[in-house]
């Protein structure tokens, strides 16, 4: 999944939603998600001392990137520095599109409740009741959520099982590998956690069934156009042609992997 600048508006997404609370000692309306104003004295006391530190830490020595730190709804400082191209043409800015990994499953996670919340889903749901072919009992939706399957990291069986690194993979095919191959559980489905993206790839397609959409469909409409978040997509199969890399501290660019354009995970 690409993009965050605006990230921390689902909170206030969560505030919007929540219903309002009437006190007992009078007729006033009271939020209690309501966020605390903060004075100009105190913003300018978080803005110098975040100025302070990353521009000693990070902007002197190389930084390439975007950094936004918000509180309260206000925001507290926002700095981009370097080039989102080899080139040195495209210079950073709030537009620019990253990367931003594993904090993506907290779309996943969003997308989910949403649907359990709209009567489509319910936490206690088998796999099977999705996938019916699914060839392990016991797994539920909340199972998923909470990294407690026990299923083993797909990053571990595409190798094992020879896959063409050459092609690019799908959560379909993360699909099949259960399907095909039925590695064995890591540990008791429910005894353990143990994070691992496989969970994740798998909540992203229970979304796809669940809700009748292509999943970054779904996060789009749902979310990212609820939230005004216009610069962020999730990265898939279909726009890898999108896809704005990272580098090193050396310089050197990360490659694109045939795992990248799995969704729901990243």
């Amino acid at each position: 999944m690409v993009g965050l600048r605006y990230f921390f508006v689902l909170s206030l997404l969560v505030a919007a939603n929540s219903s309002c609370v009437r006190s007992k000692a009078s007729n006033a309306v009271h939020d209690p998600n309501a966020m605390r104003h903060m004075s100009a004295d105190e913003i300018a006391i978080y803005n110098q001392t975040f100025t302070g530190f990353f521009d000693s830490l990070l902007l002197r020595n190389r930084f390439s990137g975007g950094i936004l730190i918000a509180k309260n709804g206000v925001i507290l400082y926002e700095q981009y520095q370097g080039y989102a191209d080899k080139g040195r043409t495209d210079s950073i800015d709030a537009a620019t599109p990253f990367h931003v990994a594993s904090t993506s499953k907290t779309f996943t996670s969003t997308a989910i409740l949403q649907l359990v919340d709209a009567g489509k889903i319910n936490l206690d749901d088998s796999i099977q009741v999705y996938f019916p072919q699914f060839p392990y009992r016991g797994i539920t939706i909340r199972h998923l959520l909470s990294h407690s399957t026990g299923l083993p990291n797909y990053a571990y069986l595409f190798p094992k099982y020879k896959w063409n690194a050459r092609r690019t993979a799908t959560n379909a095919d993360v699909l099949q590998l259960f399907y095909t191959h039925r590695p064995a559980l890591d540990f008791a489905t429910g005894t353990r956690f143990k994070y691992c993206n496989t969970n994740f790839v798998l909540l992203a397609l229970v979304v796809e069934k669940a809700s009748s959409q292509f999943f970054p469909d779904y996060v789009r409409e749902h979310i990212f156009d609820k939230a005004d978040m216009t610069d962020s997509y999730v990265l898939n199969e279909t726009n890898v042609d999108r896809y704005l890399p990272s580098w090193n501290g050396g310089g050197r660019e990360y490659e694109f992997n045939y795992m990248d354009a799995l969704y729901g995970d990243k």
